[in-house]
């Protein structure tokens, strides 16, 4: 191995300590951690190490074909330290304001969405629902007094036959029918006069 490919592998390495800091102080703040143990924050975790061995790897196979050295896990250690030392502050701050910045960018949109498309959606189906309860309750008033045209002359023409047939079986079956029907029509007038 030439020197050059042991500075680049040095720098890379050096580089790669100081992403493996921003990439555990990004995951801290994206990421809780329950107080108990939780086998879904083990596996997450898990998979986060994973990932990062992996690029650590891919980086170091680019720079020297993935030979491990002494140096590697020494240049991995001091790009943390420097990170640790001299940029955590800076990347944190700046990383705050990147969230903050991404989650009032997704509030603006669910709040323009909830007013450019919810809403009128909302108002158009009131709307529609008001307009079929203006149809209906219009529908069921010229129900109503077209019952009541009909039913008063029955009612006149009802009470000589009452007289006449007052006593047969026919009229007493009937009777109990016409006058649950007198009743809630006259309980539904009355209900709607009120309003």
């Amino acid at each position: 191995m030439t020197l050059t490919i042991q500075l680049q592998t040095m720098l890379s390495m050096l580089a790669m300590g100081a992403c493996l800091g921003a990439s555990l102080d990004t995951y801290s703040k994206l990421t809780r951690h329950p107080h108990s143990f939780s086998w879904v924050v083990a596996v997450r975790d898990f998979l986060f190490w994973c990932c990062l061995a992996l690029i650590v790897f891919y980086v170091l196979f680019l720079s020297n074909m993935g030979e491990l050295r002494f140096y590697v896990f020494c240049a991995l250690l001091c790009g943390y330290a420097a990170y640790r030392a001299l940029l955590q502050r800076i990347f944190n701050y700046l990383l705050d304001r990147l969230i903050a910045l991404i989650v009032s960018i997704v509030r603006f949109a669910k709040k323009s969405l909830y007013y450019v498309i919810v809403k009128p959606i909302k108002w158009i189906l009131y709307l529609f629902l008001s307009f079929c309860m203006m149809i209906v309750t219009i529908v069921w008033k010229i129900c109503l007094i077209l019952f009541m045209i009909i039913w008063r002359p029955l009612e006149w023409l009802m009470r000589p036959i009452n007289r006449i047939i007052g006593g047969t079986k026919l009229w007493k079956r009937l009777q109990p029918f016409f006058m649950k029907i007198k009743e809630v029509v006259r309980s539904v007038w009355k209900k709607k006069d009120k309003r």
